[in-house]
């Protein structure tokens, strides 16, 4: 047996999960990241605009100071008139840049003609937003870098509940492959035990899903093969039994001869009574390995047939079981006909059916013929429906004590020439062979 390498299937399912939150993850991160800079980049102007925190120049290095720290934006300045040492605006409102170096220089000459923008210095973006109001000029300014680190934070805030969400979610994904998987390893384990022929013990998953619905079937086909091997024990009985009777009769008759006595009556009779039971032995034998051979043949891809003379082989067949029964009427009405196939399996199907229908007409059969179908009626008693079903079935033994090794014949060689054949119960019971319509 050979032994396939790989991830079982309950962590196949948890390895895809995990790959597909930790993609739907990155991929969300990302698109929020890049959806929230562009934002707060678009709006920087009105944050800017918005900034309620007072800060003033002091003609000191630092430029500015705080009078309220903001909580997000820890960068932005306003500058406005004062009694400090440098003045940054004239009496007109219009910037002065005499004394002013360094950053206040960029960011005041950036401002000077704009009442917003962005501009770099040493490296650093920063955006600016100018006001005039009777009080002076406002000037406030941000640095890309705060935007990005709010971002950043207001990302993190956004993944906690999203890794809390996929924690539980991929507990949840555990049970449910559990719940997925024991089921598989019970029907895994039925199977084996079926494959051994240990198939007392029922197979039980109280599920309506497929996989209720496959470990239904897994325990139909167990049943069936219960079915089946019981069948196959009665009828491996029989057949033995079968067998026997002429294995015994041709035994005890050949003893019989060399000690000079002649069961029956005479020399001539008793070979007769040997030779009899030989073809009989002989036909039993053919019969099992001819169902063995359709089998094979039925599981190999579909072969190319010639054309075969039907109303030719009905003519010598009918001619022969005249001979053969005369006791019963024979109506023979047989017109030109052509089946696909070979000439010897087409002989042995209507033997069979034949043989069948005259063990059970009463005195008369038909055979006839038309443009596509073979027609072959008895007198008898119509056939049960539970008989019908079960005729091609070479387990199951007729009224008669017959079992159905002719009839199997005839159903597995029709199905290998691609014919099938019915039978209807009416003033008499007839079999209908015809061939198949091609599906669409």
């Amino acid at each position: 047996m050979i032994r396939k390498s790989g991830l079982k299937l309950s962590r196949q399912i948890i390895l895809i999960f995990v790959i597909w939150m930790v993609t739907v993850i990155l991929i969300i991160t990302g698109l929020v990241q890049r959806t929230i800079i562009t934002i707060s980049e678009e709006n920087a102007f009105v944050y800017l605009e918005q900034q309620e925190t007072k800060y003033h120049y002091t003609g000191e290095d630092n430029y500015v100071k705080s009078e309220d720290a903001s909580s997000y934006f820890n960068l932005p300045g306003q500058i406005h008139e004062g009694d400090g040492t440098a003045s940054l605006f004239d009496p007109d409102h219009q910037i002065n840049t005499d004394d002013i170096n360094g950053f206040q220089n960029e960011l005041l000459a950036y401002s000077k003609d704009k009442e917003e923008g962005v501009f770099d210095f040493d490296g650093d973006v920063y955006y600016f937003y100018r006001i005039d109001d009777k009080d002076g000029i406002w000037v406030s300014f941000i640095n890309q870098l705060d935007i990005i680190r709010v971002s950043n934070d207001a990302i993190i805030q956004l993944l906690i509940p999203i890794l809390i969400i996929s924690g539980v979610g991929l507990i949840g994904a555990v049970f449910w492959v559990r719940y997925i998987v024991r089921p598989l390893r019970e029907m895994e384990e039925q199977v084996q035990k079926i494959s051994r022929r240990d198939w007392n013990q029922q197979l039980i998953i109280p599920r309506s899903d497929e996989v209720g619905q496959l470990a239904e079937s897994i325990d139909n086909m167990r049943q069936q093969l219960i079915e089946q091997d019981q069948m196959q024990q009665r009828m491996l009985q029989h057949i033995s039994h079968d067998l026997k009777t002429p294995i015994s009769i041709i035994s005890a008759c050949a003893e019989s001869i060399q000690d000079g006595v002649y069961p029956y009556g005479t020399l001539e009779e008793t070979a007769n009574v040997i030779l009899k039971q030989s073809n009989r032995l002989n036909r039993k034998v053919k019969d099992l390995l001819y169902v063995t051979q359709l089998e094979y043949l039925l599981s190999q891809d579909a072969r190319e047939y010639q054309s075969v003379d039907i109303q030719a082989i009905l003519e010598d067949v009918t001619f022969q079981m005249k001979y053969r029964f005369p006791q019963f009427e024979w109506e023979i009405e047989l017109k030109p006909l052509a089946f696909f196939g070979d000439e010897e399996s087409w002989r042995i199907v209507f033997e069979n059916i034949l043989e069948n229908e005259v063990r059970y007409a009463n005195t008369k059969l038909i055979v006839r013929t038309d443009e596509d179908s073979v027609y072959l009626a008895n007198d008898g008693e119509p056939i049960a429906e539970d008989v019908i079903s079960n005729i091609y079935n070479p387990y199951v033994k007729d009224e008669k004590g017959h079992y159905g090794l002719g009839m199997t014949i005839v159903s597995r060689t029709l199905q290998l020439f691609n014919y099938n054949i019915t039978i209807t119960n009416g003033d008499m019971v007839e079999f209908v062979i015809r061939k198949q319509e091609e599906k669409e």
